[in-house]
């Protein structure tokens, strides 16, 4: 490569570089705590402090479907969340997940979900749920889910359509945007009208590797309800992960705070994990999750030592031997 060429491409990272180091404070500062709403009427069981930036594997269905897009191979997660014996847990329920890659940079996932609320008066309901995903390059995807619900609550007989869209520009900053139930205000759900949710997230990555990320994540949703949470990810060596969430709702009026700390075992492709569930307005409960996975993990974020992508047309074999 000519040294112009390696000045074009340098100028394009550090380009996309600023670029979104602007986007991420834009994002950081729209996380101010107001009244706080991060638990939606149309939510599935609790997941494992799943990233809103840049999830992996097949989680990524319920927090952010574009990232699918950057599945390496085909997986299968299951999760079960339980109040701890008489406290109260509105998520308690079974969620089962299944997601793979397709060509031309698309990706397809399924989910099925039931969700039974304790101790809450809450209804019964079950979920099914199918997303595409496609990667406009390394760094950007877009992608979408459609949620079908079976419930005696006001959710029953609703369709609703999720959209979301990650970017990571460098290995060690990624930002995701998801729309959840984006057709609910309107009333175009088959049902009641449904408040839609903004979720917007920024995460770094001070290594510039898995062994440690934080995340910030604020959602606002169209009644005016706001709500935080904070992630944290430590990779322990020759084990798994080990992870914490912390999340506000409403911070102006009760102060309710919820928690979430755990971990995960892996064994090359197998991952099997838990986690407690503690807050106020929640009770206490428990997770529990398994994943089986095509190939074994891999960084969620672009490697350092990828710059860009180059394209070579007009050139022969012999020449690029030459």
């Amino acid at each position: 490569m000519s040294k112009g060429s390696t000045r074009l491409v340098g100028r394009r990272y550090t380009a996309r570089v600023r670029l979104a180091l602007v986007i991420a404070f834009v994002l950081a500062a729209l996380a101010s705590p107001a009244r706080a709403q991060l638990r939606r009427d149309t939510r599935g069981a609790p997941l494992p402090a799943v990233s809103t930036a840049a999830p992996r594997g097949a989680f990524a269905l319920e927090a952010n479907p574009a990232a699918l897009a950057y599945l390496p191979g085909w997986e299968v997660a299951w999760v079960h969340a339980e109040a701890h014996g008489a406290d109260r847990l509105p998520d308690e329920g079974d969620s089962l997940y299944a997601a793979t890659p397709l060509p031309f940079r698309l990706a397809a996932a399924a989910s099925a979900d039931w969700v039974r609320p304790e101790n809450t008066g809450e209804a019964e309901r079950g979920r099914f749920s199918l997303g595409l995903a496609w990667a406009r390059s390394r760094h950007l995807a877009v992608g979408g889910a459609v949620r079908f619900f079976g419930s005696d609550d006001p959710v029953g007989g609703v369709a609703t359509v999720d959209l979301g869209a990650t970017f990571r520009p460098a290995p060690f900053l990624a930002m995701g945007v998801v729309v959840h139930d984006v057709l609910g205000p309107p009333g175009l759900v088959g049902g009641d009208a449904i408040p839609a949710t903004f979720d917007a997230g920024v995460q770094l990555r001070p290594f510039a590797t898995d062994q440690l990320l934080f995340e910030v994540m604020t959602a606002v949703d169209t009644d005016g309800r706001v709500g935080v949470r904070g992630l944290a990810g430590v990779e322990v060596p020759r084990v798994g992960r080990l992870y914490g969430a912390l999340e506000g709702d409403d911070l102006r009026g009760d102060g309710e705070l919820r928690a979430l700390v755990g971990l995960d075992l892996r064994w090359d492709r197998f991952t099997v994990g838990g986690g407690a569930l503690l807050g106020d307005g929640l009770g206490a409960g428990w997770l529990a999750s398994a994943r089986v996975a095509e190939v074994g993990a891999e960084a969620a974020l672009p490697s350092r030592g990828w710059v860009d992508e180059i394209r070579v047309r007009g050139v022969g074999a012999r020449t690029l031997l030459g």
